[in-house]
């Protein structure tokens, strides 16, 4: 069986929050090489782990055109959308913007679980 699309938010924000926010809050800075459009961490070299090969919800979307994914039905965007919080962040990678990444996620997990209770006949209003 794969992956839900509940499943697959909780994991991308897990990813966010251990992968992107603790290094920014242990003071991790990012750089950026724009030639490449890699992104790094300027302490180690170590490439940033986000993009399409690191995203849950790319997993399960990116064939569809990303139509389904709940970022980009509930107005988020993705990707390289002028103002998704994704892009934001790779425009500028900080702990502000990561948040904003992960206040997304976090407000589409609630509503794609609300959603999906009613499709199961639990309603917790």
């Amino acid at each position: 069986m794969g992956m839900t699309t509940l499943q697959a938010i909780r994991k991308s924000i897990r990813h966010w929050v251990i992968d992107i926010k603790l290094p920014l809050l242990r003071g991790g800075k990012v750089k950026s090489d724009s030639f490449s459009g890699d992104f790094t961490w300027n302490n180690t070299e170590k490439l940033l782990p986000i993009g399409v090969r690191e995203c849950a919800l790319c997993s399960l979307f990116f064939n569809q055109s990303c139509r389904p994914c709940p970022l980009q039905r509930e107005g988020y965007g993705c990707c390289d959308w002028r103002g998704s919080p994704y892009k934001n962040f790779t425009d500028k990678p900080c702990l502000k913007t990561a948040n904003a990444m992960i206040d997304a996620l976090i407000k589409v997990y609630r509503i794609e679980k609300k959603w999906k209770e009613k499709q199961d006949g639990v309603d917790n209003d």
